[in-house]
């Protein structure tokens, strides 16, 4: 009598691990690795091709199969890198918007920058009369909205990218090239920051900012970011990149991380305890960053 095997239970394992190295290498080299996220989003958006294909295979019973399959590849491959229409890796972003949101008498600046497919460079700049100024350049895909209201003496500025491909838009990581926000803050006013980033790198100088609070979801992209001395709280949610935190010499500080799929490495001036990094002259004031890492490298350094 011979014992029934069942069928051998398949490791996943070695699968999963392969998954998770690919995705630190992609984090860890930071500054151009979401332009593959970008290209999975172009293919991702030509999946009607492949219901066709489908529909087409089986009206012919599945005759011409290598044939259709053949097709519909060139066909993807046409749109993919020639029709705007599709977000193509050829297509260029949207028309250039100027942004210029006057600070109108307000003694402090509330900003949310809530971005989709792009590359951010914010810094600043001594503006006595503008809130924040710049340009914006959507990818094709997407729309830009900006929005501003008094509340009190404070002014809130709302700076929003849309999608612009209505309700069928299945897309997962967007589409085709991304666009790119060129902004300078106002060195003259307090400033609440807040940036919900969404995929691409992020570069922020920020040390002559009169920051008091400010929040970064990193989205997919590397984040480099130079903060100012001062007393206030700030957090950073990581997504997929490297995260590189810069603060100046001298600058009490106490910076906790919540290690995800990476490592952290930091300068001489900071003390670890655990996951907490301070330098030696924090008492309770100064920048308090909380720093809940995603998958990348997370660097925590000071400058001059």
């Amino acid at each position: 009598m011979t014992q029934a095997t069942g069928k051998p239970q398949r490791n996943y394992l070695p699968y999963i691990l392969i998954i998770i190295g690919v995705l630190i290498l992609l984090g860890n080299l930071g500054s151009g690795f979401d332009s593959v996220f970008r290209a999975l989003g172009s293919l991702l958006n030509l999946w009607p091709f492949a219901l066709i294909a489908v529909g087409v295979d089986l009206l012919t019973g599945g005759k011409y199969r290598a044939i259709v399959i053949a097709a519909a590849v060139v066909v993807a491959l046409v749109f993919l890198f020639a029709s705007p229409r599709f977000g193509g890796a050829m297509a260029g972003a949207g028309a250039p918007q100027d942004v210029r949101i006057a600070l109108e008498d307000a003694s402090s600046v509330e900003v949310l920058l809530d971005l989709g497919i792009a590359d951010l460079t914010l810094g600043s700049r001594p503006m006595a009369g503008e809130a924040i100024g710049g340009v914006v350049t959507p990818s094709r895909a997407e729309r830009f909205e900006q929005q501003w209201s008094r509340r009190g003496a404070t002014l809130d500025v709302d700076l929003r990218s849309r999608s612009s491909r209505g309700p069928f838009n299945f897309g997962f990581f967007g589409v085709g090239e991304g666009g790119t926000w060129d902004l300078r803050l106002s060195e003259n006013v307090p400033i609440d920051l807040e940036i919900d980033a969404g995929v691409g790198r992020s570069r922020l100088d920020l040390r002559r900012v009169r920051l008091t609070g400010f929040d970064l979801d990193a989205g997919v992209g590397a984040v480099d970011a130079t903060l100012p001395g001062g007393d206030y709280q700030a957090s950073i949610e990581g997504g997929v990149g490297a995260i590189t935190i810069r603060l100046p010499e001298g600058t009490p500080a106490r910076v906790e991380v919540d290690t995800g799929i990476g490592g952290v490495s930091t300068d001489a001036n900071f003390q670890r305890d655990g996951d907490v990094f301070t330098t030696p002259d924090f008492a309770g004031t100064g920048v308090r960053l909380e720093i809940d890492a995603g998958v990348g490298q997370v660097r925590i350094e000071t400058v001059r």
